[in-house]
Order: structure tokens, then sequence, then C-alpha cells
């Protein structure tokens, strides 16, 4: 193995202890909290608010004494995790946060389309976790648009519904 390759690999491995941390929902870990939540869907912002409409982005800023804010934000159609770095003024103090591990891994930690679990993007075309994932969620689609599912699904509701007036 080069060393190229190697490096790819220590980076995945730590990713996927993120990963990890971030699926636990620890009631006790609040930085895994606040990153997870920034997965949640956007609310959509009226027209007032902004002017214009659109979707509200959130994200998660921190200061670091390197003299760096680091910026944490979801991005949507990768759904991937992204950290924005701009100097600013050194910060006086700084605890060490799940940010600063997220920030080397930038792009590689995704949520699932399906499942919405945390998962460790080996290749950029990934949108789900697993095979079983994407499977689930290629039957839903298929069951949504075939007219023959369809009018299965509304005949297993009526004999429900049938069922249920006994």
């Amino acid at each position: 193995m080069d060393e190229r390759t190697r490096r790819r690999h220590e980076r995945l491995k730590v990713a996927e202890r993120i990963a990890e941390r971030l699926n636990a929902r620890d009631a006790e870990d609040k930085d895994a909290r606040r990153v997870a939540a920034l997965v949640a869907r956007p609310e959509l912002l009226g027209a007032r608010e902004r002017g214009t409409g659109g979707y509200l982005r959130r994200t998660i800023t921190a200061r670091r004494t390197s003299g760096e804010r680091l910026t944490l934000y979801f991005h949507g159609r990768s759904r991937t995790l992204r950290v924005k770095v701009e100097s600013c003024e050194p910060a006086r103090e700084q605890r060490p946060l799940l940010l600063d591990e997220i920030r080397h891994y930038s792009g590689l930690i995704a949520s699932c389309e399906g499942c919405a679990r945390f998962y460790v993007k080996t290749d950029q075309r990934m949108t789900f976790c697993s095979k079983t994932c994407a499977a689930r969620r290629r039957q839903r689609r298929h069951r949504a648009r075939s007219p023959e599912a369809l009018a299965a699904a509304a005949a297993t509701w009526a004999r429900l519904e049938a069922a249920k007036a006994r």
C-alpha cells in the first residue's frame, strides 16, 4: 500500500469515529447534538423576513486561539458537513470541540437520504449509507409512480376500512 492510500485509510477511520459519535445521540454530548441538528430540514423563510424568501441555513461558528473562525454548515445538495475557515481575532481561550475534528474531514461525513444516519462518504457519488437503504428508497419511488402499486394500495386500504367497520 503506498503512502497516499495509507493516509486516505487513516482519514476514513477517523471520519468513521466521528460519524459513530454523531449517530450515538448521547444526551450529554452537546457538540454532537448541535452538529446533528444542522441536518434537520431547514425552515422556509417568508418574503417578509428576508425580502425574497428562501431557506434558513443553520451554521455553527467558533473562534479559535490560532486566529481562525471555523464555520460548520450542512451542504444540502451533496448532503455533507462542510467547514469554512476564515481569519479573525484570536480567541482568549478555547475548549476542544467536535468542530475541530470535523474541520479536517470536511466533505467526508454525510447524512443518508433515506434514514438520516451519518456515514463516511468514501465515494463522492454516494447518497445512501448502505445498499439496503438505497434499495428501500428505490422501491418506495417505484411504488409511488406505478399505477398498479397505487391500485393495490387502494384495495388494501379498502379492505382495512371494511374490516374496521365490522
